[in-house]
């Protein structure tokens, strides 16, 4: 099982966009020998929701980059190397027509809050980019899925 769960985070990591496997993560105590992250489109806590804490143990959503340009592309995979390094999982940046004048992380569901702050102060401690605006969707938008965030570059 180690090596289809090393399988999967390697599949996420190189953004990989097609479901190799569902990963089911047995419970404190039952014999794991590591955490592994949840199917991205599945519920990551035991009753439906995120899991409240935050911390490098605790099993975070995928992030999903979006960059205005090329230039942003590449310095998105600067940003993804060093947020990897702290335990974050993110996918391959998509280039899109748009971006904000200023970075912001949207978070789906209220629970995501503490990963979203995390992620934040992660972003700004690498230096070259700011600290990002948190902006919550859940409110406008129902069923969004859970196990994941978008991260909005700011135009270079």
């Amino acid at each position: 099982m180690a090596a289809a769960a090393r399988a999967f985070l390697q599949a996420v990591r190189t953004g990989e966009r097609r479901v190799i496997m569902r990963v089911i993560v047995p419970v404190a105590g039952a014999g794991a020998d590591m955490a592994t992250p949840c199917d991205p489109g599945e519920p990551s806590g035991e009753d439906g929701t995120e899991a409240a804490a935050c911390g490098p143990e605790a099993v975070r959503p995928v992030i999903y980059p979006q960059a205005g340009s090329e230039d942003g592309k590449a310095r998105a995979e600067t940003l993804r190397s060093a947020l990897g390094d702290k335990g974050w999982v993110l996918l391959a940046t998509e280039v899109v027509s748009a971006s904000p004048s200023n970075g912001d992380i949207r978070y789906y569901h209220a629970e995501q809050l503490a990963c979203a702050e995390q992620l934040a102060q992660d972003i700004a401690a690498t230096g070259g980019f700011g600290k990002p605006k948190l902006i919550y969707l859940g409110d406008r938008y129902r069923n969004l899925p859970t196990g994941r965030m978008e991260l909005w570059l700011a135009a270079p």
